[in-house]
């Protein structure tokens, strides 16, 4: 990958085709990428909300997540780490009521 925005745009575009199928529910809070980009050796972490996730636990979550990104994860794809959360539409939802509650 040639810079940091082109990396996030590519692991961008990777995960809404992967999930594209979940009525319209995926949505990528957060990407954000550390280190350098241009060698292979970016560390990238994600939160991924889609309905997809809503029967599996952890581990079935994340290996689709993988799954998706399997091609930036190879020798010289742009990324040296992963490290992503994973959540259910109605999980995000809570977890954001929790955070609002503590911030009032």
């Amino acid at each position: 990958m040639a810079d940091a925005s082109s990396l996030e745009a590519a692991i961008n575009t990777a995960l809404i085709t992967a999930f594209s199928g979940d009525d319209e529910s995926t949505r990528i809070i957060q990407i954000e990428l550390e280190g350098s980009c241009t060698d292979g050796e970016a560390k990238v972490t994600l939160y991924l909300v889609s309905s997809t996730f809503t029967p599996l636990k952890r581990l079935a979550r994340h290996k689709l997540v993988n799954s998706a990104l399997s091609s930036f994860l190879e020798t010289g794809g742009g990324v040296h780490a992963l490290t992503f959360k994973c959540k259910t539409p109605e999980e995000h939802r809570k977890a954001n009521e929790v955070v609002d509650m503590v911030e009032d």
